[in-house]
């Protein structure tokens, strides 16, 4: 995979066949709920089907109405594997982990004052 820049600050990716290939298997397993707009869903199959042709694993968005909500109803019925990450609510590293582990799992040892 080959990343360009623009303005030599945010890696892009180009939009190629094989990512459009994959949109198209998306958008057919999409379901689309009536009252989102075709035009902002498309886009954003295809920000999702990048992401599954380059093996991206997650996906971090504000977008809670539209990525989000399609890119987990695709992962939750096996289409996908990438996982998207909603930011609306502020970022918790714990999203990064595929379990949610928060911390290492270990309880503070009790000292006694004697």
């Amino acid at each position: 995979m080959r990343l360009s820049t623009q303005n030599d600050m945010v890696p892009t990716i180009p939009f190629n066949i094989p990512h459009s290939i994959e949109s198209a298997r998306l958008w057919n397993a999409l379901n689309r709920d009536s009252g989102d707009a075709r035009a902002v869903v498309r886009d954003d199959v295809k920000l999702m089907a990048q992401a599954v042709h380059e093996s991206i694993p997650f996906i971090l968005t504000e977008d809670a109405s539209t990525l989000y909500k399609y890119c987990e109803r695709l992962r939750n019925t096996g289409v996908i594997h990438t996982r998207a990450i909603k930011l609306a609510d502020g970022f918790d590293s714990s999203a990064l982990r595929e379990d949610g582990q928060s911390g290492f799992g270990l309880e503070s040892p009790e000292f006694d004052d004697e």
